[in-house]
C-alpha cells in the first residue's frame, strides 16, 4: 500500500533534478546551435573568433584553428628549413675542401660516401620546401577567399585633407570615419 507521502513524491518531482534536466537541456541547445552556426557562416564565426582573440577551440569534438596561425607556422618552418638547406650547402663545401687535401684514400672514401649523404639530404630538404611553400601558396589563397576585404586592409593606411569651415563639421567627418573602423585619427 502507498503511503501519502509517496503518492506526493510521485506528483512532485524533485526540483533539483528538474533543474539539472533544464540546464542539460539548454547545454545541448547552445552546442547544437554553435555548431549551426560554425556550418552556415564558418567565416563570420572565424572572424568573429579571431577579433576576439581565439587562435585555437573544440567545441563538441570539432577541433577549429585560425588559418593565420597555420601560415604563420607554414612561414617559420619555411625559414627553419632554408636555414637547414643553407647549413647543408655549406658543409657540403667544406667537405670539398677536405676532399681536395686530403691524401689518404680511405679518409677520400669516406668523405665522398660523406658528401654523398649530404647530398641527398640536401635533395630532400629542396624537396619540403617545395611542398612547404606550395603549401602556404594554399593556405594564403584561402584566406584570401575567407576574408578578402579583411586581408586586403592589413596594415593599410591613409592620408585625408579636407577642410570645413568650422570645428563642428570637422568632428563630425571624423567621427563618421570612427564608425567606419577608423582608430587613428586627428584633427
Amino acid at each position: 500500500m502507498s503511503t501519502s507521502t509517496e503518492k506526493e513524491k510521485k506528483h512532485f518531482p524533485n526540483p533539483f533534478a528538474a533543474v539539472k534536466d533544464g540546464l542539460t537541456m539548454l547545454r545541448e541547445l547552445f552546442i547544437v546551435s554553435v555548431l549551426a552556426l560554425l556550418l552556415l557562416w564558418p567565416g563570420a564565426i572565424n572572424n568573429r573568433l579571431q577579433g576576439a582573440g581565439f587562435v585555437e577551440a573544440d567545441v563538441a569534438g570539432f577541433k577549429w584553428k585560425s588559418a593565420q596561425q597555420a601560415v604563420q607556422k607554414t612561414g617559420e618552418a619555411q625559414q627553419q628549413i632554408e636555414a637547414v638547406k643553407k647549413d647543408t650547402e655549406e658543409t657540403i663545401k667544406k667537405v670539398n675542401e677536405i676532399a681536395a687535401n686530403a691524401t689518404n684514400p680511405e679518409v677520400k672514401k669516406e668523405l665522398e660516401t660523406l658528401k654523398s649523404s649530404l647530398n641527398d639530404s640536401l635533395d630532400t630538404t629542396k624537396a619540403a620546401e617545395t611542398t612547404l611553400q606550395a603549401t602556404r601558396q594554399v593556405q594564403e589563397n584561402i584566406l584570401q577567399a575567407i576574408r578578402p576585404n579583411v586581408t586586403a586592409t592589413v596594415g593599410s593606411w591613409g592620408v585625408v585633407i579636407s577642410t570645413d569651415d568650422n570645428l563642428e563639421a570637422a568632428q563630425h567627418e571624423v567621427n563618421k570615419a570612427k564608425g567606419l573602423g577608423q582608430t587613428h585619427l586627428n584633427l
